[in-house]
C-alpha cells in the first residue's frame, strides 16, 4: 500500500472513531454547527450526554441559531434533569426509556422528529412514563 493510500486510511479510521466516540457521548450535533441538525440528532444529545452537559444545554441550548429546536431541546433537557437527579438516575432514564426510542429511530421504526413538536411529541410522553416510574416505583409498566 502507497504511503498516501495509508494516510488516507488512518485518516479515515481516525474520522470514524472520532464520529462514534461523538455518537456515544450524545455530542454529534456539535458537528452541525451553522447546519440544520437532523431530528435524530436531538434524541442522541438527550440519550448519551452527561449531567453537566445537559444542564449547559437546559440553560442556554446550542446557540447555533436552532430557535425552535433549541426551545424544545431545552424544555426536554430540563425535565430530564428534574426526573433523574443523580447520575445514576439520569443513567437508568437514559438507558431505560430513551436508548429504546433512539435505537428505532436509527432502524426506521418510528420516524424521527422532522419538527420541534414532533420531538417534544417523541421524547415527553417517555419522561413523563420515567417521572411515574420514580413517584410509583412498584409501578413497573
Amino acid at each position: 500500500m502507497r504511503r498516501r493510500e495509508k494516510r488516507a486510511m488512518q485518516t479515515a479510521t481516525e474520522n470514524l472513531i472520532d464520529g462514534c466516540d461523538r455518537f456515544i457521548a450524545g455530542c454529534v450535533a456539535e458537528t452541525y454547527r451553522g447546519r440544520p441538525v437532523p431530528g435524530w440528532v436531538w434524541i442522541n444529545t438527550l440519550t448519551h450526554a452527561d449531567r453537566e452537559t445537559l444542564a449547559v444545554l437546559a440553560d442556554d441550548g446550542w446557540r447555533a441559531g436552532n430557535g425552535q429546536w433549541d426551545g424544545a431541546f431545552c424544555f426536554l433537557a430540563a425535565e430530564l434533569l428534574a426526573i433523574a437527579p443523580t447520575v445514576d438516575e439520569l443513567a437508568s432514564v437514559q438507558r431505560r426509556e430513551l436508548l429504546p426510542l433512539e435505537l428505532e429511530v436509527l432502524a426506521g421504526q418510528v420516524p424521527g422528529p422532522s419538527t420541534p413538536c414532533e420531538l417534544v411529541d417523541l421524547v415527553h410522553p417517555l419522561l413523563a412514563r420515567a417521572r411515574s416510574r420514580r413517584a410509583h416505583p412498584g409501578n413497573r409498566q
